[in-house]
């Protein structure tokens, strides 16, 4: 009683008396802590996330501003009236709820600290290499050096630490005013190329929504994984670095979500009833049907009513999708179509498309070529059970790869029994389920006997480079014989996702979207 009416009462002294029980030299002034700020908030990794979010960061920021910068300042200033105490959130906690929360959040803030620095220190060699340029290429993988430098720095921060914030704020000074003077480049960087005559392009703020295919889902998640308090851990079954497949990196796996939307749409009408609808991988990737809705959008700017650029450009992508040849070559032979449209115009906007189409596929690579676990990957053989059950899910990706190294897994096959006994998320994608066959039989009967699931059909595989080759065996045919209820989609190449249970499976590349949207949902809970 004693101790919490003690405790009641700092919560009601006025900021002056509370001020006079310091233990703590004061040794951050304003401008410390708001370089500090700077530097942990505003830092400059969020430049690469921003660029590649596109117009749709204005409202990315907006958000992030109202929902987490300005809470969180009404919340620090606010407790810092009340108790004004060197210590923040640690005497703030103690004061309030008593030593054992007061140690725990301070133990937090020391675990994410680690944490942040292990981050951090494991970027700056490939960092410095970069800087440096292609002579120092090599610099990443030579041990001895990454290994000699992170120590220098390690016993300089602990030196730092030891010497205490009268020293150590001065690092953090010299970096926030670092980071300014690199947004301040940033900002003037435009100026100095119009001052050289160089053309500039204006493009004003816009408050759109990301867009939601899956390398921009990479990108938010850096930002929206933390706050939905998920974790991300990428392994191999032996630990050896993964190569993405190439065929996967093709830009016509990377058409604009809404410019697929809209094809899918025209081509689900060419059918009487949609389970009838037959779409290729021709129509999918040579055709150019993916320009409709650009198309549309020009037609409407010429003043053509909806209703009659809506039919024009679907009675053409009806004509190139039953006679098999390209949707330009229709349109350029339509006289409704070239009175209001140039050809030249007209394949100006199909070379829109595939450049933008060239554009996401390369951030897509860049993408993975940065991601520090794909380059120093765990290994499923050194995991103990106890540590695979720590994880709450697990999400097998696509690629002819998991045909090869993951369909007899002995490693793999653990993880599935492990997590499966827990009743815990598996997801997997396009040939991602050619994992599932690792699964081990339970009761004399394979582990998903039953389930409903869906993978990469035979129908698409035969339209693929390598199903043309010949492929030794069919995914779709393999999960049948093992027992799978196979549920495919509404046609071949269209996104499709089967939820049964713990299990969920993505049709095709162009599933990955939904698929991981589920697995997200289900992890949220």
């Amino acid at each position: 009683m004693g101790q919490g009416a003690d405790r009641d009462s700092n919560l009601t002294r006025s900021p002056g008396s509370v001020g006079a029980e310091h233990l703590l030299k004061r040794q951050l002034r304003l401008r410390d802590l708001v370089l500090a700020q700077v530097l942990t908030v505003v830092g400059s990794s969020w430049v690469g996330i921003a660029a590649g979010v596109g117009q749709a960061q204005f409202l990315i920021w907006l958000a992030a501003f109202v929902f987490f910068y300005a809470p969180m300042a009404i919340a620090t200033y606010y407790l810092n009236r009340e108790m004004p105490l060197e210590g923040g959130l640690y005497e703030w906690a103690r004061r309030s709820f008593g030593d054992g929360i007061g140690f725990m959040t301070a133990w937090n803030i020391w675990a994410y600290a680690l944490s942040s620095i292990a981050t951090i220190l494991f970027q700056i060699p490939s960092e410095m290499a970069y800087m440096i340029g292609p002579a120092a290429a090599g610099l990443p993988e030579n041990r001895l050096f990454v290994y000699a430098l992170l120590c220098g720095i390690v016993a300089l921060l602990t030196a730092t630490a030891v010497r205490g914030l009268g020293l150590g704020k001065w690092i953090h000074n010299v970096s926030g005013a670092a980071i300014m003077l690199a947004f301040g480049l940033l900002i003037f960087a435009p100026l100095w190329v119009w001052l050289h005559g160089a053309p500039l392009h204006y493009a004003p703020f816009a408050l759109r929504l990301p867009p939601t295919d899956p390398t921009s889902l990479s990108l938010l998640g850096q930002v929206l994984f933390a706050a939905a308090g998920l974790d991300v851990v990428i392994a191999t079954p032996d630990g050896k670095v993964p190569q993405p497949d190439p065929w996967g990196l093709e830009p016509f796996f990377h058409y604009p979500q809404v410019d697929e939307d809209f094809m899918f749409s025209v081509l689900r009408r060419f059918a009487y009833h949609q389970d009838s609808v037959r779409v290729t991988f021709t129509h999918f990737s040579e055709l150019n049907l993916v320009a409709v809705r650009r198309v549309y959008l020009a037609l409407l700017d010429t003043s053509m009513q909806p209703a009659e650029a809506r039919k024009a450009v679907e009675t053409a992508a009806h004509s190139a999708w039953r006679r098999n040849i390209d949707f330009i070559e229709v349109l350029a032979a339509d006289d409704e179509v070239t009175s209001r449209l140039s050809v030249k115009r007209v394949k100006e906007i199909r070379d829109e498309v595939w450049q933008a189409s060239q554009a996401r596929a390369r951030s897509a690579a860049e993408t993975l070529a940065k991601l520090p676990g794909l380059r120093q990957p765990g290994s499923l053989t050194a995991l103990t059970d106890a540590e695979i059950l720590d994880f709450e899910g697990v999400f097998i990706p696509g690629g002819h790869g998991a045909m090869v190294d993951l369909a007899d897994s002995v490693d793999v096959g653990r993880v599935l029994r492990l997590m499966h006994g827990a009743g815990k998320t598996i997801a997997a994608l396009c040939h991602g389920p050619a994992a599932l066959l690792s699964a081990p039989e339970l009761d004399g009967a394979w582990m998903f006997d039953g389930y409903r699931m869906t993978a990469f059909t035979d129908e698409e595989e035969d339209q693929t480079k390598a199903g043309r080759i010949g492929m030794p065996w069919y995914l779709e045919a393999a999960l049948k014989n093992r027992g799978a209820i196979f549920d495919d989609g509404d046609a071949a190449w269209v996104s499709h996702v089967v939820v049964d249970r713990n299990l969920i499976t993505g049709q095709n590349p162009g599933s990955a979207e939904a698929a991981a949207g589920a697995q997200l949902k289900r992890l949220r809970g």
